[in-house]
């Protein structure tokens, strides 16, 4: 009769239970699909999409229109000119808790001075860091400078957890810190390298809670599966996807695609360093020059990105304003394999095999390796249309897709390569003129350049304290590469992204894309929400069954509360099984 009871009361009790254990909120997640690369540390570069808008976080970020505003930093004020004082909010706190302080800027700040890296282009002209006091930091300046890119563009590292693990010296650039601590609006919970990334929210963020509880970066080695993935719902958004997707995911009811022309160019580089190990013809400025005049971008444009990005001249897009070169975009050769092929004629290669190529005059053929990053978009189609053109001039190309990390390792630190494409991602005028310097050159450079001419400039720039004199500079600067061919820029980017939204609203687009992983948006994530409509987070869907290496991650992430009720009940139910039993046997 007791244990009749016993049951009774069991049932009871989880019948009482149920309604809470239904009640229990479902984590809201946000699955985006990338292809791309991923790294942790911004010494090393990558990701910067991650840094500024999940991760970490800049002193100040953009807002729509790319001006400065606060953001981990108060305000900052120069006091004469060579010293700025910042001002840090009170706060900001890592994610393990600790507050973020004016030590953890110096530390970012002193090992980016010390050891040049990808965020050594933003420190141009910054003598040291000195902490005033635990939440003002002071800046001294080489000399009187205008530029201060580091206010926009540098992430910082935990001083107490960087030098608790040895991390203060040339460590830091190959360091792959996992897991990263960061002090952005989410925090790092788990990372299988080239399948996914799941980040939670960070509770304690200064600016607020995200909207959803996690968030989930699926890793695809190309377009085509990330948008299968898409389509059969196993994604909420899909970023940097090509063109020729456009009109399919438009048809597609419930999808929202954006199209963003954003402060980024793709373009070809061109490996010019001295004693190099690159096709030597590519030192030559006739063959540079030659190639330049065998590429239709505005075909490219066209018919494989159905005219949404912009034809670009220059490293510095439109969107700069008075920093961009309008008045020397004609100098800029239209397409004309005529007169590319006269230009080799002239400049003495000639075919003397009669294979259709050219050689140089001791008789190696104008054939170069060309490396193509993996992520972009219709990459092997735009190589293998160059191949095609330069063809019929008398040039050929080996092209071979990489994967980003392994491109740009091979381009940024070895000389043994030709010819490249992938683009730059332009935080601000000054940090993308660096790269093209003798500084820049085998530390965060995608062409080896020494020119002591362009260097003389750069530094010009740097030092003109009035805006007008140094937008006349910056604008000599890119008819200089221009007429020099040190770079080929073919499109400022258009990024095209699409997202559910019939169930995800709050997605920003401005600046520079609601997803893209190098962009420069740091409210990217941080107000995404389910729609009201849908406030019952959807489960994920079972992955496609022909793809199963990229199925949907099953996160370490589990509701702690729900678990140690079903627990607590259990103990109670074994308890009072055991209590009845051991009377009944006394009875």
């Amino acid at each position: 009769m007791r244990i009749t009871i016993a049951i009774i009361a069991m049932l009871l009790i989880l019948t009482c239970i149920t309604p809470f254990i239904q009640a229990q909120k479902i984590p809201v997640t946000f699955t985006l699909g990338w292809v791309g690369v991923i790294k942790f540390n911004p010494f090393a570069g990558y990701a910067y999409g991650i840094y500024r808008s999940a991760l970490y976080g800049t002193l100040f970020r953009y807002d729509e229109n790319l001006n400065p505003v606060p953001w981990v930093a108060e305000k900052y004020e120069r006091i004469d000119p060579t010293t700025v004082i910042v001002y840090l909010r009170k706060d900001v706190k890592w994610h393990d808790g600790k507050p973020f302080t004016a030590e953890d800027v110096k530390f970012t700040f002193d090992l980016i001075l010390k050891y040049k890296g990808a965020m050594s282009r933003f420190m141009t002209g910054v003598k040291e860091a000195i902490v005033r006091d635990s939440y003002t930091i002071e800046i001294k300046l080489k000399e009187p400078i205008g530029p201060l890119p580091w206010l926009t563009s540098v992430y910082f590292v935990p001083k107490h957890i960087w030098t608790e693990k040895g991390i203060t010296d040339e460590k830091c650039l190959t360091y792959e810190y996992i897991p990263p601590i960061g002090y952005g609006p989410f925090k790092f919970v788990e990372w299988k390298p080239g399948e996914y990334l799941v980040l939670e929210a960070f509770n304690e963020f200064f600016a607020g809670k995200p909207k959803i509880d996690r968030l989930v970066i699926r890793l695809f080695a190309e377009h085509e599966t990330m948008i299968a993935a898409f389509r059969a719902k196993e994604l909420d958004a899909v970023a940097e996807i090509p063109a020729s997707a456009i009109p399919e995911l438009e048809k597609i009811s419930g999808v929202k695609v954006i199209k963003e022309v954003i402060p980024r160019f793709d373009d070809i580089y061109i490996n010019l360093a001295r004693n190099g190990s690159q096709h030597p013809a590519l030192l030559d400025r006739e063959v540079r020059w030659a190639l330049l005049h065998a590429i239709d971008v505005d075909y490219l444009i066209n018919n494989l990105y159905y005219g949404a990005p912009v034809k670009a001249f220059s490293i510095i897009p439109p969107s700069f304003g008075r920093y961009y070169a309008k008045e020397y975009e004609n100098i800029r050769p239209k397409f004309n394999l005529t007169k590319a092929a006269e230009i080799l004629e002239k400049a003495g290669y000639v075919d003397k095999n009669g294979d259709g190529i050219r050689e140089t005059k001791d008789g190696k053929p104008l054939k170069f390796r060309f490396w193509v990053y993996n992520g972009f978009p219709l990459g092997a189609r735009v190589a293998e249309i160059l191949r095609d053109w330069w063809l019929k001039i008398g040039v050929d190309i080996d092209y071979v897709l990489m994967e980003g990390g392994v491109l740009w390792d091979k381009i940024s630190k070895t000389t043994d390569w030709d010819l490249a494409m992938w683009g730059w991602t332009v935080h601000d005028e000054s940090s993308i003129l660096y790269a093209w310097t003798s500084e820049a050159a085998g530390v965060y450079s995608s062409s080896w350049l020494q020119d002591v001419k362009y260097d003389e400039m750069y530094y010009k720039q740097l030092k003109t304290l009035n805006d007008e004199e140094r937008a006349k500079v910056i604008k000599e600067m890119q008819r200089y590469i221009i007429e020099n061919v040190y770079d080929v820029t073919l499109w400022y980017t258009a990024t095209i992204e699409a997202y559910w939204a019939n169930k995800w609203e709050g997605i920003a687009p401005k600046p520079g894309g609601a997803f893209r992983p190098y962009g420069h948006n740091s409210l990217m994530y941080l107000n995404i929400k389910l729609k009201e409509e849908t406030t019952t987070p959807i489960p994920t869907t079972t992955p496609i069954t022909t793809t199963p290496t990229l199925t949907t991650p099953t996160p370490s992430y589990i509701d702690l509360t729900l678990i140690s009720l079903i627990a607590i009940i259990l103990i109670v139910i074994v308890v009072i099984i055991a209590v009845l039993t051991r009377r009944r046997k006394r009875e």
